[in-house]
């Protein structure tokens, strides 16, 4: 995927809506694009949060364990 491609699908999440082309630029600088093969569990319910995931290809199952 080239940096145009991902500038503009970063555009379009809502997490980065109301950013210039200079800063969507300074995020992606410092993006790092991961794979996960089907069924990988990619983060756990407890974890901390040190990282922000942008699904731009497939599906993710989200699940969370409640007392109920």
């Amino acid at each position: 995927m080239s940096e145009n491609n991902d500038l503009q699908l970063m555009g379009q999440s809502p997490v980065f809506q109301g950013l210039n082309q200079q800063q969507l630029e300074r995020v992606l600088e410092r993006a790092h694009v991961k794979h996960f093969a089907a069924g990988t569990l990619i983060i756990r319910q407890g974890d901390p949060a040190l990282a922000c995931y942008i699904l731009t290809q497939g599906y993710a199952k989200l699940t969370q364990v409640t007392p109920d």
